[in-house]
């Protein structure tokens, strides 16, 4: 194998411009394929991110009419004994009912979302959110940032809510504001802490139960492991992001769909590249394959000769691929940047990605070399050497 191998090397090296030729082609073609792959998975990441990062993965809902969850502490406990293999991330439980803000002559309808600070912070992240203020205790509200720019509300200041359904009028106080990254969240919401909630609907109850899992895009798993470990009645039901995102899942699909025609398309061409030359270099060594073989080496041993010489061009062009493919990624990452800074699209570093992407390489390099050897392995060496 030794001598075959240092046999491959000085075809190799003898090959010079075709050596570089299949060297670039292969590096290109694994830098595109790590280029798009990750560029790709950085958007599908963002996207998913933007979507569903600071919201709830799965809820737990009623269908009863008036949307109550009343034994929700139970079902909350029953949720936390299933998560033995730690899926999800946090359990908190809320209430979400719309009301009245009422100041001065104003009237904004909103909607109340109470829930444990703490458990609400895992999900929706007040601390990073809050412009000013600190996160609410009982009696005390914040609200978004929409309110103090438009209409001057300070910390400190009182507000009057008026619930629809007690048809009655509470007084809280202001004890922060916050600013998401959705408009409409900063108009509509209204946030306090549970106990505070409750007391305004006058209930013991909640209207949903969120959750947060460890691997999103893997929700239905969680889901379903729910669904039997609470043995859920006709009056509750359980929701994941995925059934209330289509849209966004068809877009990721059509992305990763076309980002995987790209690659193979990479790939084929590539592979054709590569066994074109070879079969080429098969013809212009045909003489010295002759003598090798009338010193006695056998036909699959000439095959091996090739064989080795696509694994070497394989392996190194491959590496320089992920070296090309790694510094494209990082440079559009550096330099694709939003005003803040930011980049455009953040990048996402999927190792098994680019050691897939190595060995796809490889392993073309490789099946592109077997055609060659074949070639290889059918050249007389009496007819070689006469014909010279």
């Amino acid at each position: 194998m030794a001598f075959l191998s240092k046999i491959a090397f000085r075809f190799m090296k003898k090959g010079g411009g075709q050596t570089i030729l299949i060297i670039s082609a292969i590096a290109i073609g694994v830098a595109i394929q790590i280029f798009l792959g990750l560029l790709i998975q950085g958007l599908q990441d963002s996207l998913v991110n933007e979507t569903i990062g600071d919201s709830s993965h799965i809820s737990v809902s009623s269908k009863l009419e008036n949307g109550s969850i009343q034994d929700y502490e139970n079902i909350t406990k029953q949720i936390q004994k299933s998560n033995s293999n730690n899926e999800i991330k946090v359990v908190n439980p809320v209430i979400s009912k719309p009301s009245t803000l009422q100041f001065e002559s104003v009237n904004k309808n909103i909607f109340i979302k109470g829930m444990p600070i703490d458990s609400g912070e895992k999900i929706y992240e007040f601390s990073q959110k809050l412009l000013e203020g600190k996160t609410p205790v009982d009696g005390e509200v914040i609200l978004g940032d929409y309110y103090r720019e438009k209409f001057g509300l300070k910390i400190g200041d009182e507000i009057s809510i008026f619930i629809f359904e007690k048809f009655k009028t509470e007084t809280l106080k202001i004890s922060g504001f916050f600013k998401f990254g959705v408009q409409n969240i900063n108009e509509s919401w209204l946030i306090t802490n549970l106990d505070t909630a409750q007391n305004l609907f006058e209930t013991n109850s909640v209207t949903n139960i969120e959750m947060q899992v460890d691997k999103p895009l893997e929700v239905e798993t969680v889901q379903s492991n729910l669904i039997e470990s609470l043995s859920l009645d006709e009056q509750l039901k359980i929701v994941t992001w995925k059934e209330l995102n289509a849209d966004l899942l068809t877009a990721l699909s059509s992305q990763s769909l076309s980002s995987i025609l790209i690659q193979v398309f990479v790939i084929i061409s590539v592979s054709l590249a590569i066994a074109s030359v070879l079969i080429v270099s098969v013809l212009q060594k045909s003489r010295e394959i002759g003598i090798l073989k009338a010193m006695g080496i056998k036909n699959y041993q000439s095959s091996l000769i090739f064989v080795l010489e696509g694994l070497f061009l394989g392996v190194i062009g491959a590496i320089i691929g992920v070296v090309l493919g790694v510094g494209l990624i990082l440079s559009f990452t550096t330099f694709a940047i939003n005003a803040d800074g930011t980049p455009v699209i953040p990048l996402t570093f999927n190792y098994g990605f680019i050691l897939l992407s190595f060995t796809i390489a490889v392993s073309s390099a490789l099946i592109a070399s077997i055609i060659a050897g074949r070639k290889s392995s059918k050249l007389n060496p009496i007819e070689v050497i006469k014909n010279g």
